[in-house]
């Protein structure tokens, strides 16, 4: 829906269905960036094939369409002064302006220093439990069980912890480096023993888009 409403709506939303030809589907897919051409793709194959089914089109003109082409970036982790440039700005983000209202960025500080620390995707640092760390072990260590689907990826099913990771991939155990030991000992005073490691101000699950939504804003003062 959300993809629809964005890309799709205002811009094809008065065509008939006859009158959407490969040519102009394909030109208008090639224009959005790859991630928002792929899912609106999706989203039109699903239309024209519904369409088909009940004979409005003989064919769908969305098979012949391709995606704009786009060049693999190379996949880095950041440097040690990126990362302090990114704590820095996300402390910035998240110190109280004293201006009233609720205090944003809240467990901004602590998501990040847990992405460092684990290595492990956003969905799965957010879906990280207490019962899947132990800070008694010797060195400290936490157990990525599983991920977040956040609101509407599944349609009609709410934000939710999905108990197994990524494409079905096994857990696995992460030493964690002293800062990560830190922050969850810390955090451990404020959302422990039990239930999420990261919660919103009601104690539930952080939504993803929510909180990746309050890094960007943190990190805009350091964008080129």
């Amino acid at each position: 829906r959300d993809v629809w409403r964005l890309h799709g709506h205002d811009q094809l939303g008065a065509l008939r269905i006859r009158e959407l030809t490969t040519s102009r589907a394909d030109a208008h897919l090639k224009a959005l960036s790859a991630s928002a051409g792929k899912l609106c793709r999706i989203v039109l194959v699903g239309m024209y094939g519904l369409a088909a089914r009940h004979d409005v089109v003989k064919a769908s003109p969305i098979d012949k369409t391709k995606l704009a082409k786009t060049e693999k970036k190379e996949i880095r982790a950041l440097t040690r002064m990126e990362l302090e440039q990114v704590r820095q700005a996300v402390k910035v983000y998240a110190t109280p302006t004293g201006k009233g209202g609720p205090r944003r960025g809240v467990m901004l500080t602590a998501y990040v220093e847990l992405l460092a620390a684990t290595g492990a995707r956003p969905g799965e640092v957010l879906a990280i439990r207490w019962e899947d760390v132990d800070l008694l072990a010797d060195p400290p260590v936490v157990t990525v069980t599983g991920t977040l689907i956040d609101h509407g990826v599944i349609p009609g099913k709410p934000l939710h912890r999905q108990d197994t990771r990524k494409g079905g991939a096994p857990s696995h155990t992460v030493v964690l480096p002293k800062f990560g030991a830190s922050v969850l000992t810390e955090l451990y005073a404020q959302t422990g023993p039990d239930g999420p490691v990261l919660t919103n101000r009601d104690g539930g699950w952080v939504s993803a888009s929510n909180i990746a939504t309050a890094l960007r804003e943190a990190l805009k003062p350091h964008e080129s």
